[in-house]
C-alpha cells in the first residue's frame, strides 16, 4: 500500500542501487503468513471483522493504522492486493474506512479506490479472487449496507503468481493511543482456496511473524476458534 511503500523505497536510498524491494514491507508492525508454494495461486481468500471503537486520541495525520489481508508474490515482488480498514482522520474528523488498494512493486505504482466510511460495531466481510490468476476481483461489505468493489489485473511484466496470503497490521502511530483501546482485532470466518480448491482448515497454516513491533504489535493464530488475531498495546 501507498504509506508502506514510501517506507521501502525511502530505505532503498541508504543501500546499494541494485536493491531489490519487496513485501514484508518496513512498515508492518506484525503480520501472519501463509506460502501456498512457488507457482500456485491463491484464487480465494475471504475474512469477517469487526469494527473496534473509534481511536481515543485524534492527533492530526491522515492514515494513522490500517488492518487488512491480502495477496501477494512468494518472495513479495508482485502486486499486493489488500482489502484495507483504515482509521483515517480527513478535516479534524476521525473515521473508519474500508477500501481496496494495490500497490505493485512491478512497477511501484499504488493504486485505491474511493473510502467508504463505516461505524464503529459494523461487521465487514472482505474477499479476494481469481479465476484465472491475472484479473483479482475484491469486495467488501459491512452490516450497515455499504459496499466497496475494485478490481486489478496482474502486469505483464509479473511473472510470479500470487501464492502467499498475508494478515497485516500497518502503519505504526506516532502515538500508540492513536491505536483502539480494545488492543485486539479478530479475523474470523476466514475461508481459503489455492488453485481453487478449498483449504478445509486455513488459520493454522499461518505462521505469525513481527516486523517492526511497534506499540507490542503481534498476531496470534488462535486454532480452536479458528480466527488470526492482531494485537498492540494502545
Amino acid at each position: 500500500m501507498s504509506t508502506s511503500a514510501l517506507l521501502a523505497l525511502a530505505s532503498m536510498a541508504a543501500v546499494a542501487p541494485q536493491a531489490t524491494a519487496n513485501d514484508p514491507s518496513g512498515g508492518w508492525l506484525a503480520y501472519a503468513v501463509y506460502q501456498a508454494g512457488k507457482g500456485k495461486t491463491i484464487t480465494r481468500l475471504k475474512a469477517s471483522s469487526v469494527v473496534p471503537p473509534t481511536p481515543k486520541t485524534t492527533l492530526p495525520g491522515y492514515l494513522h493504522v490500517a488492518w487488512w489481508f491480502g495477496v501477494q508474490t512468494y518472495n513479495g515482488n508482485g502486486a499486493l492486493i489488500q482489502p484495507i480498514m483504515g482509521s483515517i482522520n480527513e478535516d479534524g474528523n476521525q473515521n473508519w474506512n474500508m477500501f481496496q488498494e494495490i500497490f505493485d512493486w512491478t512497477d511501484e505504482y499504488d493504486s485505491q479506490n474511493d473510502h467508504v466510511v463505516v461505524s464503529p460495531g459494523d461487521k465487514i466481510t472482505a474477499e479476494v479472487s481469481t479465476q484465472d490468476g491475472r484479473l483479482f476481483l475484491m469486495n467488501m461489505t459491512s452490516s450497515s449496507g455499504k459496499s466497496s468493489n475494485f478490481h486489478y489485473n496482474l502486469l505483464p511484466g509479473q511473472h510470479e503468481t500470487e501464492s502467499a496470503a498475508y494478515f497485516v497490521l500497518e502503519h505504526a502511530p506516532e502515538h500508540c493511543s492513536q491505536l483502539p483501546a480494545t488492543n485486539a482485532w479478530v479475523f474470523y470466518d476466514i475461508e481459503m482456496e489455492v488453485d481453487h480448491k478449498r483449504v478445509v482448515d486455513p488459520v493454522p497454516l499461518f505462521e505469525p511473524k513481527v516486523e517492526n513491533g511497534a506499540c507490542s504489535g503481534t498476531f496470534t493464530i488462535e486454532k480452536e476458534n479458528k480466527t488470526i488475531t492482531s494485537r498492540w498495546k494502545s
